[in-house]
């Protein structure tokens, strides 16, 4: 039966920290991407703070049970390689930026460039909005525009990299 880690597991937290190649407090252990996905959303939207997603994308299941109905944006410019579509990004004056990179479920992937120009874009307009790059699949991507964002996540305190180990580490039965 697979089993999740407590938050407090020292040896776990330390030897993720060293695989990515950060401190162990920039660390935090969560049952899935999906609990820090639904712990951002109640931690940095409200009725006045958007939730901003890329369409289509993940469900988003917290934002409705937090009664973001009105405050859920979708952006289609998070499609195949596209620009934004005005000066001002996505996700400007929003309390959270949500991206899957790639994509679940188109499997569209995003530029390393495009994503940092992104990424310097919202903070520029919105240093309060905070950027959550999710990379559940992070391990499976082999196209050479694409890196991950954990160093824009060390560069810039408004930016969260998600990971999970059950897409490529799950357990197999």
């Amino acid at each position: 039966m697979p089993r999740y880690p407590h938050r407090t597991v020292k040896s776990l937290v330390e030897t993720v920290a060293q695989t990515i190649g950060v401190g162990a407090d920039r660390v935090w252990l969560g049952c899935g991407s999906t609990e820090i996905l639904h712990l951002a959303v109640l931690a940095f939207t409200s009725a006045d703070r958007a939730l901003v997603a890329g369409a289509p994308t993940l469900r988003i299941r917290s934002a409705r049970r937090r009664g973001l109905g009105g405050g859920l944006s979708k952006s289609r410019w998070m499609r195949a390689s596209s620009r934004p579509r005005r000066d001002r990004p996505a996700g400007c004056r929003a309390g959270l930026v949500f991206l899957c990179n790639p994509n679940n479920p188109t499997g569209t992937v995003i530029g390393a460039a495009t994503i940092a120009d992104f990424v310097g874009r919202v903070i520029k307009a919105s240093p309060e909005t905070i950027i959550l790059l999710d990379e559940a699949y992070h391990e499976y991507v082999d196209e050479s525009a694409y890196a991950t964002a954990i160093p824009l996540a060390m560069q810039h305190r408004q930016v969260v990299v998600s990971r999970t180990f059950s897409k490529v580490f799950g357990w197999r039965g």
